[in-house]
């Protein structure tokens, strides 16, 4: 039977909806546990781990030797830890199924990023003071019945001229370039700049309007095209490019064109959220939730999100009995389930 959640919501449930309602369906209201553990996900950890332990043990000097050091043993501790602690660990999937190579593979592009960040100015800058890393946070967004949303804030500081900076850390290849356009309307961002202005996450910050920053790890590393990693040169660092030349160039977000060997940006991107737009959002953000409070969640069928989905059995289970009376199928999703399995009575056009 198809269940209702009634939260706490997270932003990324949020985003999760946008991607595919039934993904998100699986993962969060009926909780079922994924068959596997994300190695991209605790690569992303990892490095958050880090800089918060280099941030918390007063930014010492590190020279490379000791930032891949670092590296591993926060990716040692995430191996080794479960998502909550009344949970199993669970097995991870390896991309190449050998756990060393992918490990020194995921450490040779890693490490590097969180090395240049303890060299960065905006890392090292003393005009500034950290209020909190890691925070938890919770929030009701009115009016009846009460919405929960929860989560977490990479950083908080203060400079020294009283501004309040929101600081978010991003180290995935699809967010190696950001546009303003995205940057100043990102559902993550505003949500917690919401939950900041709202005293959620600090109660002595409620009423004050944070700047926000997207820290882009990769604009710290070279740039290389994706198919020096294919064709197995050394030196290669994962990119976008064709995304970034598709999407972001032609969008509404503007862009800048890179060229192999360059660093991709500044790290630091910053946005400037005016008050009325954090309003306007916190009353958004109860239409964002809403197929979790009436029980619908669609599937969005497709070769990238559907290979890569540690629910793509159950979701098929489930697709089975259902499928010939949803009015949104395409002959398309048709497609791409019948290489997975999933057989089609009927194609709705």
């Amino acid at each position: 039977m198809i269940q209702r959640f009634d939260g706490p919501y997270h932003a990324s449930h949020i985003i999760g909806l946008q991607w595919c309602e039934r993904r998100e369906y699986f993962k969060t209201v009926v909780n079922r546990e994924a068959a596997f553990r994300s190695f991209p996900a605790m690569l992303g950890t990892a490095i958050h781990a880090c800089i918060a332990a280099w941030h918390s043990d007063g930014r010492p000097e590190l020279d490379s030797e000791e930032a891949e050091q670092w590296f591993r043993d926060a990716l040692d501790v995430e191996e080794n830890t479960p998502n909550h602690p009344d949970e199993a660990i669970l097995p991870v999937f390896w991309p190449s199924d050998d756990r060393d190579k992918d490990i020194d593979e995921g450490v040779k592009e890693f490490a590097p990023m969180f090395l240049a960040y303890t060299q960065h100015p905006f890392a090292l800058s003393r005009d500034f003071e950290i209020l909190g890393q890691e925070i938890k946070w919770q929030m009701i967004v009115p009016p009846r019945p009460p919405y929960l949303f929860e989560g977490r804030i990479d950083q908080v500081r203060r400079n020294d001229s009283g501004q309040i900076v929101m600081v978010d850390l991003k180290s995935g290849s699809m967010d190696a370039t950001v546009g303003q356009f995205s940057l100043d309307h990102s559902i993550q961002f505003l949500t917690y700049a919401l939950a900041l202005y709202r005293g959620a996450v600090l109660e002595d910050l409620r009423g004050q309007v944070p700047a926000i920053v997207q820290f882009n790890l990769r604009d710290l590393i070279p740039y290389q095209k994706r198919q020096a990693r294919r064709n197995g040169e050394e030196n290669w660092t994962d990119s976008y490019r064709e995304w970034f030349q598709l999407h972001v160039q032609t969008g509404p977000q503007g862009g800048e064109y890179i060229e192999a060997g360059e660093h991709r940006g500044p790290g630091a991107h910053w946005s400037y959220p005016p008050e009325t737009l954090l309003l306007s959002h916190e009353k958004l953000l109860r239409d964002y939730v809403q197929p979790f409070r009436i029980g619908r969640y669609r599937p969005h069928y497709s070769s990238t999100s559907c290979n890569y989905c540690a629910y793509r059995e159950e979701c098929r289970k489930l697709s089975d009995g259902e499928l010939t009376e949803m009015d949104h199928v395409t002959k398309q999703a048709a497609k791409v389930l019948a290489a997975s399995g999933v057989e089609l009575a009927e194609i709705m056009d």
